[in-house]
């Protein structure tokens, strides 16, 4: 007992001189020596269980997440949404809620469409370059008359049990090769000719006044991200709406109708792309295939070239003129959906895509999808280059419908 406490007081003078008790171990007599190496290890290995026992619990904290309750947070400023439609720089309004965007759709039973000479699609087989020389429109035509001969119009049958939905909308030519710019809305419908079984859905290219079945339709490009923000789409009675974010797509002509003669395939232009788009209050033009009279649609559908104003433009994407509103028109009618809006000179700088409801009593606007977004849009998408589309329109029509288009029709088949 004495042994013990003698150890005891050893340790506590040693160690309040500052000094480590082991150090002395070799001078101190045997039984002390014995007593005191015994607890200077309890009192190391106290230590060392100590500091193991307190980086365990760090380590715990340190993959422990911890809840901030609300009212302590940081405040963030909120950041506009990926894709989010604002107001641009020259205009003080506030981009309009979504909108109703819709290609004329009508439901008539496949009787009636057998017995109209208008309706039966004839086969589609022979080759379009064999068909087309020497109808391209003079470059000394006026410049109403080019815009005029770039319009198509984008014409669809879809059955549907016991009747045969038709829809109808526009397109504008912008390669010499035969491809089109238009809305995602309608190609989507091209897309779907190119997958579903033969004769389930079917789509043809319309030209001339009244328009007729020129060219068989085919897809080359339809946004993903359209389709699966719209997946009812396909299903009858479903009302569409968006901003316009997305809706453009790009179709080409395939093989032309073996029933016509050269004499009767119209003359055709290209239009050219603008490199600026038109500002608020400047003069543009509208040309689309819009419906008046659905009895119209399939046999006694015209063209309509309208002059109008840039009546607002909104930013999407941080990018300025994206969007456009256009005056009061006539234009705004289902069937105009793709239609070109054209410039004082010609130059295609958007597609229309849907119409908008003004004051009671006056007419709608039209909202226009701008080229400059397009192209953005499509290179930041795809990582090419909206003229590579156009270079390469075969080949990327073949990828997108080996490809993509087969999982974009399951989406809209089922969810028909």
């Amino acid at each position: 007992m004495l042994t013990k406490f003698v150890t005891i007081g050893i340790i506590y003078a040693i160690s309040f001189l500052g000094y480590n008790p082991s150090d002395f171990l070799n001078i101190l007599p045997t039984q002390i020596k014995s007593a005191l190496e015994q607890n200077v290890s309890t009192s190391t290995n106290s230590q060392t269980n100590t500091q193991t026992n307190s980086n365990t619990n760090l380590k715990e904290q340190a993959t422990t997440s911890v809840t901030i309750p609300k009212e302590i947070r940081p405040t963030q400023k909120t950041q506009p949404k990926k894709g989010e439609a604002t107001s641009s720089q020259n205009t003080t309004e506030n981009i309009p809620p979504k909108i109703i965007v819709s290609a004329e759709q009508i439901k008539i039973p496949k009787t009636n469409l057998a017995t109209s000479s208008t309706t039966t699609s004839p086969a589609i087989t022979q080759n379009i370059t064999s068909q087309t020389s020497g109808n391209l429109l003079s470059n000394s035509s006026t410049v109403d008359q080019k815009i005029s001969a770039a319009v198509v119009n984008i014409y669809c049958q879809a059955i549907r049990g016991s009747q045969i939905e038709i829809v109808v909308g526009s397109a504008v030519q912008i390669d010499p090769s035969g491809v089109y710019l238009t809305n995602a809305h309608v190609a989507m419908y091209v897309m779907l000719s190119d997958t579903e079984p033969s004769g389930t859905v079917s789509c043809f290219i319309r030209e001339g006044e009244p328009a007729k079945k020129i060219y068989e339709a085919k897809s080359i490009y339809v946004p993903s991200a359209w389709i699966y923000s719209h997946t009812n789409a396909f299903k009858i009675g479903t009302e569409l709406t968006g901003t316009g974010e997305k809706d453009y797509a790009l179709v080409k002509r395939g093989n032309s109708n073996p029933n016509l003669n050269s004499s009767d395939f119209p003359a055709e232009w290209s239009a050219p792309l603008a490199q600026n788009i038109p500002l608020k209050g400047e003069n543009i033009t509208l040309v689309g295939y819009p419906v008046f009279d659905k009895s119209t649609i399939t046999s006694a559908l015209y063209l309509l070239n309208i002059p109008s104003t840039v009546l607002n433009s909104f930013n999407l994407n941080s990018l300025s003129n994206a969007l456009l509103d256009s005056g009061s028109t006539r234009m705004a009618q289902v069937g105009s959906s793709g239609g070109g809006a054209f410039d004082s000179n010609g130059n295609l700088f958007g597609i229309m895509d849907a119409s908008i409801n003004n004051t009671p009593g006056e007419l709608p606007s039209e909202r226009i999808i701008g080229i400059n977004y397009i192209k953005n849009d499509i290179l930041r998408d795809t990582g090419k280059s909206f003229e590579s589309f156009l270079t390469n329109a075969n080949s990327e029509s073949e990828n997108f419908i080996k490809n993509s288009a087969p999982a974009l029709s399951k989406v809209l088949i089922s969810n028909q």
